[in-house]
């Protein structure tokens, strides 16, 4: 596991959540909206009061495939880190936690699961080494420099660390947890979730996927720049890792996390939207992509089924009448 010394971009002091929020209060940022929510650690994010849904492992969020993907010979010559374009040292977050998640489905299914737990481990042991530790908190790095929507203006310098790859690491531990009970995927998970909680600023040096906004919205970054691009997709993802971490452990204050997160993406479906069109892929850049606009329908959908009182099933309708119209 790599340290911040390791990567002098990232030695300034943090600011965690109580902080952010006074330092809001007294307008360096703007005020908190006065009709925000306090959650279990008594801060003003928005919150609102809505059911999330118990469901069964079978119909969590990041279960598909819900099958056996790798067949024992596989599992065993998976290569321990997935690479960005195949460059060695280029080691891609993302792609390396869906690996890990597929091999827990493979888990979940076969007849003999010790082949399947060895190489749970190995790529575990892999991953866990390439993470940067803060706080007591553990990043995921991307180990590539990446142009967000191709301009070089918004280059990220390597590392840099995304909330969709946390979201998706804190549910596949959190899934290696409810499979196997070990401690040591219960800790990852911990590690992994302090990560999206532990908010900055946007301005922050030291590593940071999250931030809450001038009106108390809490927001997951799957880019984090200085001017946030609230990537809607990365923010689901992310989102249904706090979901399943919530589902492996019961926790109240992971619901409330997880609540805040999702209200911020509901009161802001009306932005995402351009009527009678294809959906905004972030707030900041006027990009539009039909692909994630079809991911954006099928997100709010599972959103529905995790969530009672959200109508979040009624904007999936909106957005894809909205891209059927696109298409007359």
């Amino acid at each position: 596991m790599k340290t911040l010394e390791e990567y002098p971009q990232y030695m300034t002091g943090p600011i965690d959540r109580r902080t952010f929020l006074a330092t809001a209060a007294i307008g360096l940022t703007g005020c908190v909206a006065s009709q925000a929510s306090p959650s279990l650690n008594e801060e003003n994010v928005q919150q609102a009061n809505f059911e999330l849904v118990t469901l069964p492992y079978d119909q969590w969020p990041s279960s598909n495939p819900d099958r056996q993907y790798y067949s024992p010979e596989e599992v065993s010559e998976l290569p321990d880190l997935k690479m960005y374009r195949g460059e060695s040292g280029a080691t891609h977050a993302l792609q390396t936690s869906r690996q890990l998640n597929l091999v827990a489905q493979s888990i979940r299914h076969a007849d003999s699961t010790g082949v399947f737990e060895d190489a749970a481990d190995r790529l575990t042991d892999a991953y866990v080494e390439t993470a940067t530790g803060f706080k007591n908190a553990l990043f995921f790095p991307y180990e590539f420099e990446f142009n967000v929507h191709g301009n070089p203006a918004h280059k990220l310098p390597s590392p840099w660390y995304s909330g969709m790859a946390q979201g998706l690491s804190l549910g596949t531990f959190a899934r290696l947890y409810h499979l196997t009970g070990r401690d040591r995927y219960a800790q990852l998970a911990e590690r992994t979730y302090k990560s999206i909680t532990d908010v900055r600023l946007p301005t922050s040096n030291s590593p940071w996927v999250s931030t809450i906004d001038d009106e108390g919205y809490f927001w997951i970054e799957e880019y984090p720049m200085q001017k946030p691009a609230h990537t809607l997709n990365g923010k689901i993802f992310a989102i249904y890792g706090l979901y399943e971490y919530w589902r492996a452990t019961g926790r109240d204050d992971v619901a409330v996390t997880t609540r805040e997160a999702m209200t911020t993406v509901r009161d802001h479906l009306p932005e995402f939207r351009k009527e009678g069109g294809v959906s905004r892929y972030c707030l900041t850049h006027d990009v539009t992509a039909e692909g994630y606009h079809q991911i954006h329908v099928r997100q709010f959908r599972q959103l529905d089924e995790m969530t009672a009182g959200t109508a979040f099933g009624e904007w999936a309708d909106r957005y894809q009448s909205d891209f059927w119209t696109s298409k007359e």
